[in-house]
């Protein structure tokens, strides 16, 4: 049986008993859960803020909700097989330099505008006439190539050509 993973309510607790000082394992305890759950859920789920000039980390129930229900929401992508080479590279390099999955995840729009500007670039002229995007956001400035953009219909991945 795989394990189950903690509520929105059990978050709220989680944080208020650990603001008044309760142990991880007494918490773990009161929840009904495994220690390695407290403190998987404090692992992942922790969020900086600034505090004067410094840093703080600390544990804060609605965020780490959200985090982890986004983290949910894309759980099925980490499923996909890395079919490119070249992005199967970069993700590689990156986890091994330190990167954690959620910064990757999180590559930004500009990044991809960037990408495509140097895959672009080095073309010919006459090579550089058009492409095919599918319709996520990142290509919203699809303008700032300089070619004639189509987009593919949804679900229509072989309208783009190679991946």
């Amino acid at each position: 049986m795989g394990h189950k993973k903690l509520t929105e309510a059990e978050r709220v607790l989680l944080g208020q008993w650990l603001k008044v000082g309760i142990a991880k394992k007494e918490i773990a305890r009161r929840l009904g859960r495994d220690i390695k759950t407290i403190r998987r859920e404090l692992n992942r789920n922790k969020t900086r803020v600034a505090v004067g000039k410094d840093r703080e980390i600390i544990y804060e129930p609605i965020h780490a909700h959200a985090v982890a229900m986004e983290r949910k929401q894309h759980a099925w992508m980490s499923k996909q097989p890395l079919t490119n080479k070249n992005i199967y590279r970069y993700v590689l390099e990156h986890l091994r330099s330190g990167w954690s999955p959620e910064r990757l995840h999180r590559i930004t729009a500009n990044e991809v505008v960037l990408a495509a500007k140097k895959i672009f670039t080095p073309l010919p002229v006459h090579a550089r006439r058009s492409t095919t995007l599918d319709n996520g956001s990142e290509h919203t400035d699809h303008k700032e190539f300089g070619i004639q953009a189509y987009f593919a219909d949804p679900y229509a991945s072989w309208q783009r050509g190679g991946q």
